[in-house]
C-alpha cells in the first residue's frame, strides 16, 4: 500500500477516489425517495448503502483538513473557504430561495416560518440550508471552518482529546441526526466523524495496519449492522450513525490496497464532487416538477410525491441521469468561466 506512505500534505489518490464514491452514494440517497419501490426489501437494501452517506463526506473533510494542516493559516483558510464553498452556496441558493419565499412554499419547515417577514425567511434559509435537501451541509461546514484553529491546536498539542470520539459517537447514535438547533445540532452530531477523519489522517499507516489485522471482526460488525438496518430492528439508537463509521476503515483499506486498479477513471468525478453536491438537487427537483406535472399556482406547497414507478433498475437509471446531468452542467460552467467556475458552482 504505497499510497499509505505518501508524504504529509501530498496528494492521496485513494482519498480522491473515496470522494467520488461518496458523491455517488449521496446522490443515491437523495434519488431514493423519487422511486416508488415495489419491494420494500429492495428499498431497504439500497438505503443501507446510501442513507447517511454525508458521513463519508464529513470524514473526508476531516481527513483532508488534518492532512493539509501543516500549511494552515486561518485568514487565508477562511478566505479560500468563502470563495470555494460559501460563495457558490449563496449563488446556487438564490433560485431556490426566491422560489420558496416569493412564489410557493417549502414543505417540512417549522410552524410559523411563513408568518415571518420575507427578509427573515431568506436569512433562515441561508443559515439553515432548508431550501434544498443537501444544502444543510454548508451551514454545518461553516461552523467547522470557524473552529478550525481550535481543531489544529488540538491535533498538534492535545491529541488525547481524540478519545472523545467514542463518547461523542455514542451520544450521536442515541440522540440521532437533526435537532432543534439546526446547524449547531448537526455540528455536534457529525463532530466525532470529522475528528475520526483527522485521526485517520494523522495515524494513517497505523489505522490501515490495524484495519488489516481486524478485517474479519470489522466486516462482521458492518454486515450485522447492515442486516439490522435492513430488517428495521429497533435497537434504541440510530444504526447508520454506527454503521457508516465502521465501514469507513474498510473502505479506506480497500482503496489503499486496490484503488490503483481504477487508475484515473474516477478523477474527474472526484474533482467535481463538491460541485455535484451543490447542483444535483436542482436536477432532482426539476425531474419531480416535470414528471409530476405540478401546477404553477403561487402559494401551493410542493409535495414529495413519488415520480417513478420501479425498483432497483429505475433507481440506478434515475441516479445516473442526475449525476450525468450535474456533470454536464458543471462541465459547461467550467468551459464558460474557466478557473472562476469554482466560485460559481463549487468545481
Amino acid at each position: 500500500m504505497t499510497a499509505a506512505a505518501a508524504p504529509r500534505g501530498g496528494f492521496l489518490q485513494p482519498i480522491h477516489q473515496f470522494r467520488a464514491i461518496a458523491i455517488v452514494l449521496i446522490v443515491g440517497a437523495h434519488v431514493l425517495p423519487v422511486v416508488e419501490w415495489k419491494s420494500h426489501l429492495a428499498e431497504r437494501l439500497v438505503a443501507g448503502f446510501t442513507n447517511e452517506s454525508s458521513t463519508f463526506f464529513m470524514f473526508i473533510s476531516g481527513f483532508l483538513f488534518q492532512h493539509l494542516s501543516q500549511r494552515f493559516e486561518y485568514r487565508r483558510y477562511l478566505w479560500t473557504k468563502f470563495l470555494n464553498v460559501i460563495l457558490p452556496y449563496l449563488l446556487l441558493s438564490l433560485p431556490a430561495i426566491a422560489m420558496f419565499v416569493f412564489v410557493t412554499q417549502r414543505s417540512g419547515l417549522w410552524p410559523g416560518f411563513y408568518d415571518m417577514p420575507k427578509w427573515q425567511q431568506i436569512a433562515m434559509f441561508v443559515l439553515t440550508g432548508k431550501h434544498l435537501a443537501p444544502m444543510w451541509f454548508i451551514p454545518l461546514m461553516a461552523l467547522f471552518y470557524l473552529v478550525a484553529p481550535l481543531l489544529v491546536w488540538a491535533d498538534r498539542h492535545a491529541r488525547s482529546l481524540y478519545w472523545l470520539i467514542l463518547p461523542l459517537l455514542v451520544f450521536s447514535a442515541l440522540s440521532g441526526r437533526g435537532g432543534q438547533y439546526g446547524p449547531i445540532s448537526m455540528f455536534v452530531y457529525f463532530l466525532p466523524v470529522y475528528l475520526f477523519g483527522m485521526v485517520c489522517a494523522r495515524y494513517r499507516e497505523r489505522v490501515l495496519d490495524l484495519t488489516e489485522r481486524a478485517l474479519l471482526p470489522l466486516s462482521a460488525c458492518a454486515l450485522v449492522l447492515y442486516a439490522l438496518f435492513v430488517a428495521e430492528v429497533p435497537l434504541g439508537f440510530t444504526i447508520q450513525t454506527v454503521l457508516k463509521p465502521v465501514m469507513i476503515p474498510l473502505i479506506l483499506w480497500a482503496l489503499f490496497r486496490w484503488g490503483g486498479r481504477f487508475g484515473t477513471k474516477l478523477d474527474y468525478l472526484a474533482e467535481i464532487s463538491f460541485g455535484i453536491f451543490f447542483v444535483h438537487a436542482y436536477f432532482i427537483a426539476a425531474a419531480r416538477l416535470v414528471l409530476a406535472g405540478k401546477s404553477d399556482t403561487p402559494g401551493t406547497v410542493i409535495s414529495h410525491e413519488v415520480l417513478l414507478q420501479g425498483d432497483l433498475f429505475m433507481f440506478v437509471v434515475a441516479m445516473f441521469v442526475v449525476i450525468l446531468g450535474s456533470m454536464a452542467f458543471i462541465r459547461l460552467a467550467q468551459h464558460l468561466f474557466g478557473r472562476h467556475s469554482r466560485m460559481l458552482v463549487g468545481a
